[in-house]
């Protein structure tokens, strides 16, 4: 299924359901863009207690049956927004070619497509972005190591592969219920929430808004909206259900909604310009993995201490590389996507 994009004096889009091509009308109005987003971030929120069964909802967020069942109900959210965008935007066309009525640029956008470069690109220029993260990272293996006297690159290996990778590929996942439990949290992290967020919000809703006539800078910044929307309903649980001081779970919400509004505008971009749903889902799950950065080594307990200047100057050289980033062409190749043209 394949999603594309084409600019007359608005955006249309064509939406390809087995071999019938579905053309955007073009009555797309930004109202019903908007509405249809808050319907499809409310619909992926609402799913996860509407469809999940209470007894399921009351155990903790790790365990293995609450995620099952919410993988169970964002992939019907999943199924139902692509129906959805269908029958509120398309209008049947059955024509095997699709004309370009004079319009001044065609996109071809797809929620199924691998494209090694553009997913390369991606995953570089987020990996820049966590630079300081990742030397943190590095630094406190080469701490270890140096404290029980084992330098040497074969000991680094070893480390870095019994603190990353062994926990997850020698767990117990048959007999060892904690070994179940963090395979099922890993999928949700790293597999499940990727690739049903970026289906939904950057899939369906990112098309709608262009469809609607919207600029790109105004839809990068407005699809995050909705992402936090869906992300917010976090803070409800750990006051009702888990009983945390409200004003702690406050600040953190505002801060998680700053982090995921950010992020779902680079997503959204990368989306627009690399054309790749595939690149943005990688994207989103190194992130996952990578979590936000920890900076507790400017506590005078934490081992890497003595390392502070020289990790703070790593992060900040990581932020300025990723916005300089911006302006390499091999980056985002289609910096001004309303002057892109490609065949269909």
């Amino acid at each position: 299924m394949s999603l594309l994009l084409l600019q007359q004096q608005s955006w249309s889009s064509f939406l390809l359901w087995g071999g019938i091509r579905c053309q955007t009308t073009d009555q797309v109005t930004q109202t019903a863009a908007l509405v249809f987003g808050l319907a499809a971030s409310s619909s992926f929120v609402g799913s996860l207690y509407v469809l999940v069964p209470k007894r399921v909802c009351l155990l903790p967020r790790n365990d293995k049956r609450q995620i099952k069942w919410r993988a169970l109900a964002s992939g019907l959210v999943c199924l139902g927004t692509a129906a959805a965008y269908h029958v509120c935007f398309c209008q049947l066309d059955n024509s095997s070619n699709v004309s370009d009525k004079g319009g001044d640029a065609v996109g071809t956008y797809q929620l199924i497509r691998w494209t090694l470069s553009a997913s390369v690109r991606i995953l570089v220029h987020v990996g820049v972005l966590y630079l300081g993260p990742l030397v943190q990272s590095l630094t406190e293996v080469y701490v270890h190591l140096e404290r029980s006297k084992s330098l040497g690159i074969l000991s680094f290996f070893k480390t870095c592969y019994k603190a990353v990778l062994e926990p997850l590929l020698f767990c117990d996942i048959l007999n060892d219920p904690s070994g179940q439990e963090l395979l099922w949290v890993q999928m949700r992290n790293l597999l499940i929430a990727p690739m049903t967020e970026e289906f939904v919000f950057r899939g369906f809703i990112v098309p709608a808004l262009l469809a609607s006539g919207m600029k790109t800078t105004i839809v990068c910044w407005i699809a995050p909206l909705f992402f936090g929307v869906a992300h917010a309903h976090h803070a409800i649980r750990r006051i009702v259900r888990e009983g945390e001081p409200s004003a702690v779970v406050l600040v953190q919400t505002v801060f998680q909604l700053s982090y995921t509004t950010l992020f779902g505008a680079y997503t959204s971009y990368a989306y627009i310009q690399t054309k790749s749903l595939f690149a943005v889902v990688l994207s989103h799950s190194f992130c996952n993995w990578m979590g936000l950065p920890n900076l507790a080594f400017f506590r005078k307990t934490s081992q890497l201490h003595g390392y502070r200047h020289f990790l703070v100057a790593v992060h900040v050289v990581g932020l300025v590389a990723f916005f300089k980033w911006f302006n390499i062409l091999t980056t985002f190749p289609n910096q001004d996507i309303l002057l892109y043209r490609t065949r269909l």
